[in-house]
């Protein structure tokens, strides 16, 4: 059996003294990754750690957060990989949840490392294959997160189909990802992709905020950025890029208008990802909000209600066949039964474009049905960020204590309600326009940085 950990550690014993990781305070290259994370996965089976066993790692981006992963999996153990951030009471859900042998926290794991390095290293690898390697959380925009299992042959069919076959990417890369190694999109970029190639990422701990950003990619100098649409459009007008770097977007919809300020100020193209937590990368569009062709060895198609396949142009339910494809939710077997089945179906509505390129509409349950008409969110989102005045919006069905139910938006900018709606009553009809649009400072989100629209659709 193959343990993914290992596979990815003797990729780089060419170049063991390259640069592997760095944080805001230290460094490390190959050869000390590989010696670390063995010494890690050693100390985890002295203490007892068996085949199966969970560890939560629950620690901000930084060194320790690799070799913890990499020592858990060389160990044979299932590494939870759970964001510090968010309720107390998420937390805690997620932690009971999933049982675990230990939890790894900013407070504890530097002791746990430095009692590890007592030992010499140990190369003895537990696991592989099809066993569990890693659990990832679902971003829980339904309110309810679940823990998504995935094998060793997961997270290498994943590397082989993205980093090798998809995108023209290097050793020589400087990785960067404002997503984290707790977020699905964090973790198969800023550490699998990074790895798989021999390349180096930089790792931060605090909060992806615009200012942190910016100073991050001027002074890190990446060649590839890994960050979300709400991140793009914070950043837009505050860069000054000196050299190419390859931008890439995931974890919520990519929208023209933010696409045409993009290309208006930096002048370089935006790679549109396309996944989930349960089939990991999907699609991968360029320079468009599309997100494109489906990557080597996936499959994807588009159908109705009944399970028929769309024609192109006609939005319908996105089922997915993938090497990459989880296992499962830990202990949710009626939730896996519905969702892990041969053709996996994500949720998500979609359509194939006339150009063979995959549209993705958001998802199913966003759908707006009011006064016998299908609205999509998306299309009417679009419009208010097509407003100068605009940066971000959302567009959700609310219900008042009445039972009547209406269209409303929520947007973030300096706009004015009323001459909003009246935008927006020129570019649809009045039926599909919004009742009423608030103006505000933020958007909810998750720790991945999607929308909460349950939450705005809690708002009266």
């Amino acid at each position: 059996m193959h343990n993914f950990a290992r596979i990815l550690l003797d990729r780089n014993q060419s170049h063991r003294g390259r640069t592997a990781f760095q944080d805001l305070n230290e460094s490390i290259d190959y050869e000390s990754l590989e010696r670390k994370s063995q010494q890690f996965a050693g100390w985890l089976l002295r203490d007892g750690l068996k085949a199966g066993d969970r560890v939560v790692i629950m620690v901000p981006d930084c060194v320790g957060t690799v070799i913890a992963f990499l020592g858990t999996l060389l160990a044979g153990g299932v590494a939870v990989m759970t964001s510090s951030q968010g309720r107390p009471e998420t937390i805690d859900f997620k932690i009971k949840h999933v049982e675990p042998y230990l939890v790894l926290t900013q407070d504890n794991i530097n002791e746990i490392l430095t009692q590890s390095r007592q030992y010499p290293p140990d190369t003895t690898v537990v696991g592989g294959g099809k066993d569990v390697a890693f659990m990832l959380w679902t971003s829980g925009t339904t309110g309810h997160p679940k823990a998504v299992m995935h094998s060793h042959e997961s997270g290498l069919s994943h590397c082989i189909t993205v980093t090798e076959l998809s995108l023209q990417s290097t050793q020589a890369e400087r990785i960067y990802s404002t997503a984290k190694l707790s977020w699905t999109y964090g973790l198969i970029n800023g550490l699998f992709g990074v790895m798989w190639l021999g390349a180096t990422a930089f790792l931060d701990s605090g909060l992806s905020i615009p200012a942190r950003v910016k100073t991050n990619i001027e002074t890190f100098l990446p060649t590839m950025v890994f960050t979300v649409p709400v991140i793009f459009s914070q950043i837009v007008n505050k860069l000054e890029i000196k050299h190419q770097i390859k931008w890439v977007s995931s974890g919520d919809r990519l929208p023209d208008a933010l696409l045409t300020r993009w290309r208006e100020a930096i002048n370089q193209p935006i790679y549109n990802y396309f996944g989930t937590t349960e089939c990991l990368t999907i699609s991968i569009g360029f320079d468009s909000t599309s997100v494109g062709k489906p990557i080597p060895l996936v499959h994807t198609r588009i159908v109705d209600d009944d399970g028929n396949i769309v024609t192109p142009g006609q939005v319908g339910k996105l089922q997915v066949r993938s090497p990459s494809i989880g296992l499962g939710y830990y202990k949710d077997e009626k939730w896996s039964k519905q969702y892990f089945t041969d053709w996996v179906t994500t949720g998500d509505s979609c359509y194939l474009g006339a150009d063979g390129n995959m549209y993705h509409m958001g998802r199913m349950g966003d759908i707006i049905k009011i006064a016998g008409h299908f609205v999509n969110p998306k299309v009417l989102e679009e419009t208010l960020e097509s407003h100068p005045d605009v940066e971000q919006a959302a567009v959700v069905k609310q219900t008042n204590e009445h039972g009547i139910e209406k269209i409303v938006a929520y947007v973030v900018g300096t706009a004015n309600s009323i001459n909003l709606i009246n935008y927006m009553r020129q570019h649809h009809d009045r039926a599909q326009c919004p009742r009423k649009i608030f103006v505000v400072g933020e958007l909810p989100r998750t720790e991945t940085g999607k929308i909460q629209r349950y939450k705005l659709r809690d708002q009266k």
